[in-house]
């Protein structure tokens, strides 16, 4: 909880274990709830606040969770002690103070002999421990930042007692740096974060670290860096434009103390109590970045402000909001806090502070290009309308069936929450009779759901806040972005992207000119070993073969129709830089084609045959090993990345992927035109773009 910054009980930061990286689309159950789950009165050690809500899974336990809380008693208000409570994972805000507590205290006679509190938390399976973070002093300030190890033990909660933490070492593990450029007289309340480095084989800690010195009081956050834990080392950010070496531009005359480590999808973000014009107002604060130690950014001060939870924001209750934690469980959010009312006398010193725990019923947008963040609130996310153009492809009725019903696993229905189609224009191909045929039975069907049918593209384009462009036949989607992409509405188009690699060229640039966030994929990009080796399981990717059904229609390039799966599948994990194209023939007589990129790494599409290349499949050989790619599983794991793109405005593959990809396919067909010769990749894309300036 905020103290008096000269009697500061400061900051915690939490890593929670529970995964690595959450998806950003999940929610709490539909009901919001507030509850008080620690009560300041329950014990005279904590009778003045509870604060710190450092949540772990129980390692031994999987239907339990471990806090780890820091609380202050009424009766000597400059001291602080860390206590522990459990919950059933079923049930996040119940939980059950230990009888014992607390678990630790000041250690007499040592640096931290004043007073101590809770920083961060983390399990270690390679240990069996929990390494406990926390900020000490032989004052009353905590201003500087230890570590303490603990055994799980058997049941992962019983053995968290005093005889069982140990400190780790006699010092702090990171003390106040007096020297140039640091100037600090306080570092404390530290975040912590872990992550594997498959590269090097390591784990890459970052510690996040309030501080007091030249630059005032709280100012903002600067970080260390670690390869084990327990040895740091100060890392100042030469780009911070003032000159304070803090990881994100701080907003002026706030405190910044308290602050959360988690991952959102592909973004990390730090949850901070700030106190705004020096603690007038105590609030969650969210930075988000792409890099744990670079590139921070800091939101809007008032985008998680307590008074904008609807339903649930009282002044009574919870005027000042300090020491957010968010936390995934069972698929839905919780933020876990310290809360108090306004203080009769307007200090913040003296409000009374209970722990809350809040169920989280909607997403918020944080930055352009970055994950959301749940919050609280009265009930779900404003939903996000999606139109459907092009009722000719089974796609548009999974979809539908997704986002309107509910996915094939429950787990995953926090990962589409809020949207929902809403309009849906039938018209796809006008000639191709395998999709022509398809269109009265997948309007009935996505009728049934709850979908209505438009007349017109604009009429949809007027009723929706995004589109999914189904249309089975590519050469008709130039055509059909044009109102999606006047009306700037975020779109995703679906295999083939077009009818050609010039009309390819058309709609990438179309979409880049209006500022339009469009992206086209095959579900196959997606799966979950596929992602896995581009995101580097294996090292970089020396070689890579795929096999998936490569049925032709005559309107387009061969592959464009039915082999994209495949190719997507080869480029993901290979990435762009691809030269030369040939294709020829499998021993049985089937499509194949081999790519050389300018490394000279290779990659190879086969058609599959129904024996040995039977259905979607593919390995990868990188420099650690090899894995199996190109998997199908389902479409689902597709409509996650789209309502991403809908949420956010992310888009999951660049513009020069997808080209490049469909020109990897044209390739192929003037290659099988030469006879099986080598064509270069570059020959074929400046045709297209003569093509595209004869005629825009």
């Amino acid at each position: 909880m905020p103290r008096s910054p000269f009697s500061i009980l400061g900051l915690f930061s939490l890593v929670l274990l529970m995964t690595h990286a959450v998806p950003a689309a999940s929610a709490a159950p539909a009901s919001a709830r507030a509850e008080v789950i620690i009560p300041r009165q329950a014990h005279p050690w904590q009778s003045q606040q509870v604060q710190e809500p450092c949540i772990l899974p129980n390692p031994k336990d999987p239907t339990r969770l471990v806090m780890f809380y820091s609380g202050v008693p009424a009766a000597n208000r400059r001291t602080c002690y860390i206590g522990k409570a459990w919950a059933l994972k079923s049930d996040p805000l119940t939980w059950h103070a230990d009888p014992e507590n607390p678990v630790m205290v000041p250690a007499p006679g040592t640096w931290e002999s004043g007073s101590i509190r809770l920083d961060a938390v983390l399990y270690l399976p390679e240990e069996d421990a929990y390494y406990i973070y926390y900020s000490g002093t032989t004052g009353t300030v905590q201003d500087r930042i230890g570590l303490a190890i603990c055994p799980a033990g058997a049941d992962g909660y019983s053995s968290i007692k005093p005889d069982a933490i140990r400190r780790h070492g006699p010092n702090p593990v990171l003390a106040p740096e007096a020297a140039a450029p640091y100037f600090e007289t306080m570092a404390s309340q530290a975040a912590v974060w872990r992550e594997w480095n498959a590269a090097e084989r390591r784990w890459d800690w970052t510690l996040y670290y309030s501080y007091r010195g030249k630059d005032g009081t709280l100012p903002g956050i600067r970080l260390a860096t670690s390869v084990d834990g327990k040895s740091w080392t100060r890392q100042f950010n030469e780009k911070d434009p003032r000159g304070m070496g803090q990881i994100f531009e701080s907003t002026p005359d706030a405190y910044y103390e308290w602050h959360q480590i988690l991952k959102i999808d592909d973004t990390y973000v730090l949850s901070i109590e700030v106190g705004t014009s020096k603690g007038q107002r105590w609030r969650p604060v969210i930075a988000v970045s792409k890099h744990p130690r670079q590139g921070w950014k800091q939101a809007d001060v008032d985008t998680l402000l307590q008074t904008k939870w609807d339903g649930i924001y009282r002044e009574e209750t919870i005027y000042h909001v300090a020491t957010p934690a968010f936390y995934l469980i069972d698929g839905a959010w919780y933020l876990y806090t310290q809360a108090c009312p306004r203080p009769g006398n307007g200090n913040y010193i003296d409000g009374h502070w209970d722990m809350w725990g809040f169920t989280c019923n909607q997403m918020l947008p944080t930055l352009p290009g970055y994950a959301a963040i749940p919050s609280p609130g009265r009930g779900p996310a404003p939903t996000i309308r999606v139109g459907i153009i092009g009722l000719d492809t089974s796609h548009a009725v999974a979809f539908t069936q997704t986002l309107n019903v509910g996915p094939k696993n429950p787990a995953d229905a926090p990962k589409v929450a809020g949207v929902r189609v809403v309009a849906a224009y039938p018209q796809g191909s006008r000639d191709i009779e395998s999709s022509t045929r398809r269109v009265p039975e997948y309007t009935q069907k996505v009728r049934a759901m709850g979908v209505d049918i438009v007349g017109s593209i604009e009429e949809l384009v007027s009723r929706v806040d995004a589109v999914l462009l189904e249309s089975n036949d590519g050469r008709v989607h130039l055509e059909q972005l044009g109102p999606v992409l006047r009306a700037r509405k975020p779109v995703f188009v679906d295999k083939p992207i077009a009818g050609s690699l010039a009309d390819t060229l058309r709609i990438l640039d179309a979409a880049k000119q209006a500022g339009v966030p469009l992206f086209c994929s095959s579900s196959l990009r997606f799966s979950a070993a596929t992602q896995a080796v581009r995101g580097g399981s294996i090292g970089r990717v020396r070689s890579a073969e795929t096999f998936s059904p490569a049925s032709l229609e005559p309107s387009h390039p061969d592959l464009y129709w039915y082999g994209v799966h495949g190719c997507e599948s080869l480029f993901t994990v290979l990435g762009t830089g691809c030269q030369r194209v040939r294709r020829t023939v499998t021993a049985d007589g089937l499509i194949e084609v081999v790519g050389t990129w300018s490394d000279d790494r290779i990659g190879i599409f086969r058609q599959e045959n129904g024996k040995d290349r039977k259905g979607y499949g593919g390995i990868a050989v990188g420099e650690k090993g090899s894995a199996a790619i190109g998997s199908y599983e389902g479409y689902d794991v597709l409509l996650f990345a789209i309502v991403d793109l809908f949420r956010t405005g992310r888009v999951p593959v660049s513009a020069e992927e997808t080209l490049e990809l469909y020109a990897f396919m044209e390739a192929a067909d003037e290659s099988k035109r030469r006879g099986g010769a080598e064509v270069s990749l570059g020959d074929v894309l400046a045709r297209a773009r003569s093509e595209v300036a004869a005629r825009p």
